[in-house]
């Protein structure tokens, strides 16, 4: 029995088209749902107390400049936002007492779920450097 040249194109162009469906749809579901934008992002942390920042300067302070301000990025590959803040604080305390004083550096990393508004990890560092003058 003989197929035609003609069964088999169409034959091919099916099967073709079977796959790019197929494959259109396993993109559509690996899509992130991002409900956030980065200054919602940023009050939901400073309601839950998560964001770092100077005491003894005032919010207008904060407000002018960049170093004070949360660094807020979007990973489209995990569909989350990290937001990281740095709080900064001088000290005279321990091996510091015998320098011109410590400058203090804490940090916070935290890590929120776009889809569900959700908080998946926090990482805190401390970093003591000797001021030396």
């Amino acid at each position: 029995m003989k197929t035609s040249p003609i069964f088999f194109m169409k034959t091919s162009i099916l099967i073709l088209f079977f796959i790019f469906t197929t494959l259109d749809i396993n993109a559509h579901n690996n899509t992130c749902k991002n409900t956030l934008d980065s200054n919602s992002v940023v009050a939901l942390l400073k309601s839950k107390g998560l964001i770092l920042q100077n005491k003894q300067l005032s919010q207008e302070e904060i407000e002018r400049t960049p170093s004070y301000q949360p660094k807020v990025q979007f990973n489209e590959q995990e569909c989350t936002w990290e937001v990281s803040s740095q709080q900064y604080s001088t000290t005279k305390r321990g091996k510091c007492k015998l320098t011109n004083g410590c400058s203090l550096v804490k940090s916070l990393l935290v890590i929120v779920d776009a889809q569900t508004q959700k908080i998946i990890k926090k990482y805190r560092t401390k970093e003591l450097s000797p001021n030396f003058e």
